[in-house]
Parts: C-alpha cells; sequence; structure tokens
C-alpha cells in the first residue's frame, strides 16, 4: 500500500502519521511545495517531493524555475505520474489541495483534510477570505473521496462506529486508531 500526504509544507500531523503507517509496512510519500528539513521528514516519508521553495511569492517561485528548470519539470513529472493507493490532500492553502484533488482523480481516492472549513466557521466568508480559497475549498468537497474533519471536541466519533462502517478506502484511518 502506498499513501500520499499533499499540503503546502508536511507539518507535524503528517509526519506522526505517516511515520506510524510506514512502522506497519505501508510506504508513505510526502508531496509539497515549500522546503523542509529532509533529514526528519525521511524518518516517516519513503519519498519526498517538493519544489523546495523557500516562499510562494512570485519572485521566488519564478527565479527558482529560471535556475533549475529541470527541478521543476521533475517535480510536475512525478506529480502527474506518481501512483498511490489514496493521497490525504490537506488544506488550507484550500486552491492547493483542490490542484491535487484534481491531478489525482481517476488514479487513486482522494481524502480531503481542510483543517479548518471557511463556510462552517463564518457565517459569509467571502468578505474577508480569498475568492480563491472559497472555490478550492467547495471544489475539495465537491470532489474529494472522503474528507477527514477536525471538528470540535463534542463532535467525536468513536472506534465502534468507525469500525462498523469501514470500506477499504478508511483502512488508513483504521490503523492509525490501532
Amino acid at each position: 500500500m502506498r499513501v500520499i500526504f499533499t499540503h503546502i509544507k508536511p507539518e507535524c500531523w503528517q509526519y506522526k502519521t505517516a511515520y506510524a503507517l510506514r512502522k506497519k509496512g505501508i510506504k508513505t510519500i510526502s508531496i509539497s511545495l515549500l522546503a523542509s528539513d529532509r533529514k526528519i521528514f525521511a524518518r516517516a516519508f519513503d519519498e519526498i517531493i517538493s519544489l523546495e521553495l523557500k516562499n510562494l511569492k512570485p519572485r521566488t517561485v519564478f527565479l527558482k524555475f529560471i535556475k533549475n528548470p529541470l527541478h521543476f519539470i521533475n517535480f510536475f513529472y512525478r506529480l502527474f505520474t506518481i501512483n498511490a493507493d489514496v493521497a490525504i490532500c490537506q488544506g488550507a492553502p484550500h486552491y492547493l489541495a483542490a490542484f491535487f484533488i484534481r491531478n489525482f482523480k481517476g488514479r487513486f481516492p482522494r481524502i480531503y483534510f481542510p483543517y479548518d472549513l471557511s463556510f462552517t466557521r463564518y457565517t459569509d466568508p467571502r468578505g474577508f477570505i480569498p475568492s480563491r480559497e472559497l472555490k478550492g475549498e467547495k471544489y475539495s468537497c465537491k470532489n474529494c473521496d472522503a474528507i477527514i474533519y477536525k471538528g470540535p471536541d463534542t463532535e467525536s466519533v468513536s472506534y465502534t462506529h468507525l469500525r462498523a462502517h469501514e470500506t477499504s478506502l478508511h483502512l488508513v484511518c483504521r490503523l492509525l486508531l490501532e
């Protein structure tokens, strides 16, 4: 089994989850845009695919591309040809999660982890959240195969309830609970 984690930069929860899965013999892959400490994340991920950007400012991206166009070509080649059993695509930024969800469509199941849903936190988020974020969130919710929702503690789901509804797509989540 191969599990992909996508985000702007690997985070602690991804490290812990990937580490636990890797201990169970599951191959883990990190796909990100920003640079991270490869030595640390190599303990959790079998493969790290990254653009190694310092930030997402257009000037930074452009200069990195000019200095090393083959790195960009290789990143996108790997992104468009990678194969896995499931991908966990984290937002925010939600437009980035939407990009990964769209790219992996029809290739393998995609789980969307929005971290925070703008439409559940605010009555009308359009006044202060960029439209690309709201569109990305909406696209991701509508087009993913499953959602990991980090709700309030009062909305916890029991282990027994999870097992009662388990499918092959839920296997990753169950493995983490055992």
